[in-house]
């Protein structure tokens, strides 16, 4: 596990999301979590760090607990790291930001919920099979430490055919213990269940 900022500043950070053993809601610290999420895909790939604040106090105030974006989203204007998530690794300026994303939610006693890739128009070339755990590795080794994470694989995207590539993602962010959740992001009208009912790393499944 890398030693994070986190740690050096002794940030606190909130505490990691569960699911009851009902299955019906969310807990943190052991008491009930609302989820109440705003979307902000292209807020990691578009905003610089003090138009993150400003938005991170916004959404704090009105309430929202979780901020739902992605890592890696070539759209709407958003950078992406890189043409492949093989490279992406390299580009240390934009996982700070991501860090400084992170964390400043956290201050807030807020929750990210990172898309690692954006699924759709994306699987078989910017992520691979052979590609996803490596990349999953390299995010657990990053971010794993920060309990306010939680993984949502796929982006608006059916897995059919594709259900080795995600579950080497879930496999590769799982790699160093964490605790953070894991869903499956489908399209509107389908459910995460279709493949991934019974995946070990799926924490959640989206109905």
């Amino acid at each position: 596990m890398v030693n994070t900022a986190a740690q050096q500043q002794n940030l606190e950070i909130p505490p990691y999301l569960q699911v009851d053993d009902s299955g019906r809601y969310f807990t943190a610290g052991g008491e009930p979590f609302f989820w109440l999420g705003d979307t902000a895909w292209a807020m990691l790939g578009k905003l610089g760090e003090d138009e993150i604040v400003d938005y991170l106090d916004v959404r704090a105030e009105q309430g929202f607990t979780v901020v739902q974006t992605v890592a890696m989203f070539p759209q709407a204007g958003a950078e992406s790291p890189a043409d492949t998530v093989t490279a992406a690794a390299d580009n240390d300026a934009f996982w700070e930001r991501v860090q400084f994303a992170v964390e400043a939610a956290a201050e807030r006693g807020m929750y990210l919920a990172i898309h690692p890739v954006w699924g759709d128009k994306q699987t078989g070339s910017v992520i691979t099979a052979d590609t996803a755990r490596d990349y999953g590795e390299f995010l657990g080794d990053r971010f794993g430490a920060y309990d306010n994470i939680t993984w949502t694989l796929g982006g608006d995207h059916p897995a059919d055919g594709e259900e080795q590539l995600w579950t080497e993602l879930a496999e590769g962010l799982d790699s160093t213990g964490g605790t953070q959740l894991t869903t499956y992001h489908p399209r509107g009208d389908q459910t995460s269940a279709t493949w991934f009912a019974g995946a070990e790393f799926t924490s959640i499944v989206r109905v």
